[in-house]
């Protein structure tokens, strides 16, 4: 095998010849294979990546790796292993990815750091090279990194215009915290979080920005700021430079209605309950959604993170429903109860989903007296009391129209959904205008 893979690198028509393996011969089967190892190592360093190796041997890169691997088992002397930017590398100057197997680092974690200027897939083996190093890198340790790079960074004024600087704070604060338990960040993270309103205002907020909300405030009274501290939405908008002056008064004027509103919004009146949130009047408000930027960023349909935070919520009710044990069937429409689709973990069970995208509603349920609920989910992280938005589709709207007593259209309304599920039901009441 040592001798196939030497022709490859070296390209050479040599023809093996085996000579007899015992004490005399030892080492003449040492030097050769040394021999060899050398010959082959130099080969490979020629190479600064896989790319070019894959080249230069005239094999497809996932060829080349194996024949990598094959060489690594015998010898992993020199600039020969990967890293994770596809580079060739020494063994001693890299880690492995978590503290072990079973841990791994976020993408998008790893993506803040390079643009903090620590780019630590240089210093983390590839995965095609398995655990060979002698060190590893944690979860942890990237976070504590990443949390003292910006506190080198924010204590110098000088980067806080700093476009890569400001992306990675605005990816870190407005995305990833959101994929965490506010715990965890405090523990991950504490700097940043000790700083956080500072940090936003100070590196997500440019100078002029800053000008431009002291006059918002002028205008528009002291918890203008508060608002905008609380809106993800807007700190996309500054950090893509599409924030302007007439966003920013729509964004202010806005009150805190539990759904979005415009000029032209309906009233629905709905009938409010729960086990789990004291009664209390609640309203909602039909919008025709058009040009309408909503507080925070639970309306974007497309972020993983709120599809995910949404199936939560529809597995938390469903299963609500299910161990009652009032109902004589509760179907969960997203719900394949047979192995396929994606898995999705939940209370220690596993439930495999497909996506149910463009129904009005997420589970039916049947009664013993042959009654059916469609029960549309709307899901929020955050806690009870905090006003969030919820969008009403057409389609949903027209579902609600055309469903009949004794049957019913239901909203289930889960806040908190990350950490202590609380939930309320509402019910129309009256037709819609």
């Amino acid at each position: 095998m040592l001798c196939g893979i030497y022709k490859s690198f070296t390209k050479s028509n040599l023809i093996p010849y085996e000579i007899e393996r015992n004490e005399l011969n030892y080492k003449i089967w040492k030097y050769s294979n040394n021999y060899i190892y050398d010959i082959i190592q130099r080969h490979i360093e020629q190479n600064n990546d896989i790319f070019s190796f894959a080249k230069y041997i005239g094999k497809d890169v996932n060829n080349a790796i194996k024949y990598l691997k094959i060489f690594i088992s015998f010898s992993n002397n020199g600039k020969i292993i990967l890293n994770q930017n596809n580079e060739l590398c020494y063994l001693k100057d890299l880690k492995n990815e978590g503290k072990n197997k079973d841990e791994v680092i976020p993408e998008e974690l790893k993506n803040i750091s390079k643009k903090l200027g620590y780019d630590v897939k240089k210093i983390l083996i590839n995965k095609n090279m398995e655990r060979s190093c002698s060190e590893s890198l944690s979860l942890f340790d990237l976070c504590r990194i990443i949390d003292n790079l910006v506190k080198k960074k924010y204590n110098n004024p000088e980067n806080h215009p700093d476009k890569e600087f400001r992306e990675a704070i605005n990816d870190l604060i407005e995305n990833y915290f959101e994929s965490i338990e506010e715990e965890k960040i405090k523990d991950l993270f504490p700097f940043i979080i000790s700083k956080k309103e500072q940090i936003i205002l100070n590196v997500i907020y440019d100078k002029k920005t800053r000008k431009d909300i002291t006059e918002l405030v002028q205008n528009y009274g002291t918890d203008a700021i508060e608002k905008m501290l609380k809106n993800p939405e807007l700190s996309k908008l500054i950090v893509t430079g599409k924030l302007n002056d007439d966003i920013y008064k729509k964004i202010l004027e806005k009150n805190n209605s539990e759904i979005i509103i415009n000029d032209n919004a309906k009233k629905i009146n709905l009938e409010f309950s729960s086990d789990s949130i004291p009664n209390e009047n609640v309203i909602f408000f039909k919008s025709s959604f058009n040009n309408i930027l909503s507080y925070g960023n639970e309306l974007d349909f497309t972020n993983k993170i709120n599809k995910q935070n949404g199936i939560r919520g529809e597995a938390y009710i469903y299963e609500l429903l299910k161990n009652s044990c009032n109902y004589k069937t509760v179907t969960w429409k997203m719900l394949n109860e047979y192995v396929g689709g994606e898995l999705f973990e939940y209370n220690g069970k596993k439930y495999y989903i497909n996506s149910s995208e463009g129904s009005p509603y997420d589970i039916v349920v049947e009664t013993y007296q042959g009654n059916k609920y469609y029960i549309e989910v709307k899901s929020t992280k955050n806690q009870f009391g905090n006003k969030v938005p919820f969008y009403l589709s057409q389609n949903q709207i027209e579902t609600m129209r055309s469903v009949k007593n004794p049957d019913k259209y239901i909203l289930a309304v889960v806040y908190d959904v990350i950490n202590n599920p609380r939930h309320f039901f509402m019910c129309l009441s009256d037709n819609i205008n």
